[in-house]
Parts: structure tokens; sequence; C-alpha cells
């Protein structure tokens, strides 16, 4: 099959694009897709010890929010795909601080997925596949709002 995706930029469409409504407000069962590592820069926060644009590790944990049929009717989607960034502490030595009172967004979810078990072996990947209750929340931009992801469980 011959497929140009050059070619998209030219189909034409009358259709306007419209913003489906924001899910409400509560708590769904939602699965871990993936999940992304990247790194980051500051534009303008500057670490005071070093004096250099402070820089880190984010991981992006993508979910996909098991919608109830009236919901997902309503919002026009069947599914919701969310990402949420989570910052990553790291010690000196540059590694994951998995220290009391350190990456306590990651800890969240481990607990939620049932694998923060001292004793037994973990790394962030073995997420992926894992199913949680989410509580979503709404965050409003520029008079818009979009769901973000706040409270997280284990699912009953």
């Amino acid at each position: 099959m011959d497929f140009d995706p050059q070619a998209y930029l030219d189909a034409p469409t009358t259709q306007a694009s419209e913003r489906r409504p924001p899910v409400p407000v509560g708590d769904y069962v939602a699965s871990i897709t993936d999940l992304l590592s990247e790194s980051w820069t500051s534009k303008d926060k500057v670490d005071p010890v070093t004096g250099q644009l402070k820089s880190g590790i984010r991981f992006d944990i993508v979910l996909k929010v098991d919608l109830p049929a009236a919901i997902a009717e309503m919002c026009k989607i069947p599914a919701l795909t969310i990402k949420d960034g989570v910052l990553i502490d790291r010690t000196a030595e540059n590694a994951i601080d998995y220290s009391p009172g350190k990456n306590s967004r990651l800890r969240q979810y481990r607990e939620a997925c049932g694998l923060n078990t001292p004793g037994e072996v973990f790394t962030p990947r073995m997420l992926i596949g894992r199913t949680l209750k989410v509580r979503l929340t709404h965050e409003e931009y520029q008079g818009n709002l979009q769901e973000r992801v706040g409270a997280l469980a284990k699912v009953a």
C-alpha cells in the first residue's frame, strides 16, 4: 500500500475543529501504557550552589483512563489518554533517590501499583501495564479546563 504522509498537508475540509467537553472530576480506573524519561533544563532558574541553570530528569507517565459509557458519550471519546509529569530527585551519584521523603510522586505510583515492597526489586519500567485508580482534577488555562492527574490509589 502506497502511503504518503505529505498528502495530509493538502487535505481539504469544511468541518471546523471543536473542543471536546472535559472529563468530569472524579475517580477512574486507568492503566499505565508507557513511561518516558527525558532530561530538562530550566530557562531561567539558577542552582544557587553551582550557578548553572537548574536541570534534572522527568518521567512522563502515560495513562489510559477508562471512562464509563455515559461520560465517554458526553466527552465524545472512548477513553482518555493523559500524561503525568514526575520530576525525579537524584542522589549525588546521579541515581534515583529512594531515601525517605524523596520522589514522593514516584512512591505514590509504586504504592498504587503494588510495587513498593521492601526487599523486592523495582525498576520504574515495571509500572508499564499496571492498573490503578486515578482522581482526575481540572486546571484552568486561558479560560479552558484541562484534565490533570490528582490522587492515586490501588484498584479495590
